[in-house]
């Protein structure tokens, strides 16, 4: 009959993130919540998770990191004490997509120009970044132009979950690799 697929949570405290001899953060204790139904199923199942650990509470602060998808951050809004973070990754997968188009995907520039929009987002200068694309020469049409304007939009409608420099200080993590990860498991 209808689509269905397994959708996935995973419920980790913050101070639970450890710092590994390569410098790179991992999740000393999480807990994975899924079903094979809808996203309202999933998100009753993630609040029910943080009721059964006692992570639940008026001061919970519930850290949302999602691809951009409109049904995620719909769901968030029923916590009211939330985070919501758009995946630093495909923040970057958007702007791969024009660089390779505008340069092409082998060029040295594509490279540099990717580098630079990735330090300066997890410096938490959205904005700048936005204003720094719109003033980029890009013809007026063609697949160059739908990539440029498709990023533009995608970071403005994000730049309010894109504040990265605040999360990593914060100690919440700004990718959904450890729900891609439970997916792979």
């Amino acid at each position: 009959g209808h689509w269905r697929e397994v959708k996935t949570v995973v419920v980790l405290r913050p101070e639970e993130r450890r710092e590994s001899t390569s410098g790179r953060r991992t999740v000393a204790k999480r807990f994975v919540v899924s079903c094979l139904g809808n996203a309202d199923a999933l998100f009753a199942r993630a609040r029910a998770k943080l009721c059964e650990l006692g992570w639940w509470g008026p001061q919970t602060v519930v850290v949302v990191v999602g691809d951009g998808a409109e049904w995620i951050w719909k769901r968030a809004q029923k916590f009211p004490n939330r985070c919501e973070i758009l995946d630093f990754w495909h923040a970057l997968e958007y702007a791969w997509d024009f660089a390779k188009q505008y340069w092409g995907a082998e060029a040295p520039a594509t490279v540099a120009w990717i580098t630079r929009i990735a330090h300066q987002l997890k410096a938490g200068q959205v904005e700048e970044v936005i204003a720094f694309l719109k003033a980029m020469p890009v013809p007026a049409t063609g697949d160059v132009s739908k990539a440029w304007k498709a990023l533009i939009d995608y970071y403005e409608t994000h730049a309010a979950r894109m504040r990265y420099d605040e999360y990593l200080r914060l100690g919440y993590g700004i990718g959904s690799g450890a729900v891609e990860s439970a997916h792979k498991r």
